[in-house]
């Protein structure tokens, strides 16, 4: 299983199995966000089976000049939006503090994973994993809290896709679900 507690130079350049748990790396992020006009799919999966989505039409990352700042709009899905107040936010670290939470209480330490805090968080996708989703010790943990509040999730997925991508008539899986991590 993945650690996403990681340091700034690990989520700069990506981590874990491509085939797996990974990070793309925020510095490929930036890249390829500005490159292109991207569309973010949030996938999210329960201990119970259920699973919803949430798209966001407007996804950018900005340099690590800027702390790889996020902007991400426009939502449209079945998972309540619990991302676009992180929008605007700075990325931070155990090791590199960007959020706005009192000196005494920084975010990344406290809730786990390198992530767009700001004091904290509605959503933190790289927070430790429980096998358990109500035995997380208060928010700790995979959260998406428009949807399931204090509950940590099964499985995430984050994918980016150029906007004016089209499948050509395909239809994308919607009862594939990730096997257990």
């Amino acid at each position: 299983m993945q650690n996403f507690s990681l340091s700034w130079q690990d989520y700069r350049f990506g981590f874990g199995d491509l085939n797996k748990e990974f990070w793309f790396g925020n510095d490929y992020i930036h890249r390829l966000t500005n490159e292109f006009d991207m569309i973010l799919r949030i996938d999210l999966w329960d201990f119970e089976g259920n699973r919803v989505y949430a798209e966001y039409e407007t996804f950018k990352v900005d340099s690590e000049e800027d702390q790889y700042r996020i902007w991400v709009g426009g939502y449209k899905g079945n998972a309540t939006d619990s991302f676009s107040t992180h929008s605007g936010y700075a990325f931070s670290t155990w090791d590199r503090d960007n959020d706005e939470a009192p000196p005494c209480c920084p975010c990344a330490p406290a809730y786990g994973g390198g992530w767009w805090f700001y004091s904290c968080f509605e959503a933190n996708l790289n927070g430790a994993y429980h096998r358990k989703p109500m035995d997380n010790d208060y928010y700790r943990g995979i959260i998406w809290e428009m949807w399931r509040g204090d509950y940590s999730l099964r499985a995430t997925e984050m994918k980016v896709r150029p906007r004016n991508f089209s499948l050509q008539g395909q239809e994308m899986s919607e009862d594939y679900i990730p096997e257990d991590p």
